[in-house]
């Protein structure tokens, strides 16, 4: 009740720019970016649009990895997403190849596979900076498989690896790195005396630049869907914006071509070497 304006009967959070060292949007008094999905599933029924309008969720595809592929320029990354490929399973069938000597194909790595499954927590591991002991347990597996895992990514994308050592020795040189769009997060603690603060830091080098593009290409679509006069000629309106995603209050009557129009302006605001969705 607290959080209620009296002005508008509704709960308006306020969002700041620079509190997150990614750059991403945090939200607070009330933070709205962070409603459990699924321990209480009542929390999600309070959010509701007034009627004659729905709520419309638009987010990014895989916004993370495809980042990754573009500034990596990694060969088997690029032909997954330039042909249409199941990115997770296509990684996985080169990962697990190489862990078990023995050819896996991405068939073996469908979805609802441990493998694709793993992939995906692999992939997020190495671009969130996870330790070795972190990806172990998430994966519940023993430390030493845990590094065999991150050996055999590295070395059957060498694309990722040799942009991952560029960028570590670009950080140590200037304290800082640059996201796609030239936002800088400073790193000073690369210098740091003691292994354990530079080892954490040079892990952190690879998630700055992915998330912190991540965080500028939110941005860049949310202007883009800001400026749209036929968007805003049909009454949308943008309420929320939650990581990878926008969220908006949209009138019912207009919403499948409010939402046709709302795809194009937010892939429209950036250009990659991969496809986007």
């Amino acid at each position: 009740g607290d959080y209620i304006q009296k002005k508008t009967g509704k709960v308006h959070t306020s969002f700041n720019q620079v509190s997150a060292r990614t750059g991403r949007f945090s939200s607070n008094n009330p933070n709205l970016q962070n409603i459990p999905a699924r321990t209480d599933k009542r929390i999600r029924t309070m959010f509701m649009v007034e009627p004659g309008y729905v709520l419309v969720a638009n987010d990014f595809s895989q916004i993370e990895p495809r980042i990754l592929a573009h500034v990596s320029q990694d060969p088997v990354m690029l032909e997954a997403y330039r042909k249409g490929l199941d990115i997770y399973s296509t990684m996985a069938a080169e990962v697990y190849s190489e862990i078990e000597g023995r050819t896996i194909t991405p068939e073996d790595c469908g979805d609802g596979t441990a493998y694709r499954t793993n992939m995906k927590t692999i992939l997020l591991g190495i671009m969130y900076n996870m330790s070795r002991k972190g990806l172990a347990k998430k994966l519940r597996i023993e430390e030493h498989q845990a590094q065999d895992i991150i050996d055999s990514f590295y070395s059957r994308f060498k694309g990722v690896a040799k942009y991952e050592r560029e960028l570590k020795r670009f950080c140590r040189s200037e304290g800082y790195v640059e996201t796609l769009y030239g936002r800088k997060r400073r790193l000073p603690d690369i210098w740091s005396d003691q292994y354990w603060i530079r080892s954490r830091t040079e892990r952190q080098v690879l998630n700055s630049v992915i998330q912190g593009t991540a965080a500028d290409i939110m941005k860049l679509a949310m202007l883009e869907l800001g400026r749209d006069q036929q968007i805003y000629d049909l009454g949308v309106r943008m309420l929320l914006t939650v990581h990878d995603e926008i969220d908006s209050k949209v009138p019912l009557n207009v919403a499948i071509e409010a939402s046709k129009l709302m795809v194009e302006a937010m892939l429209r605001s950036w250009k990659l070497s991969v496809p986007i969705k």
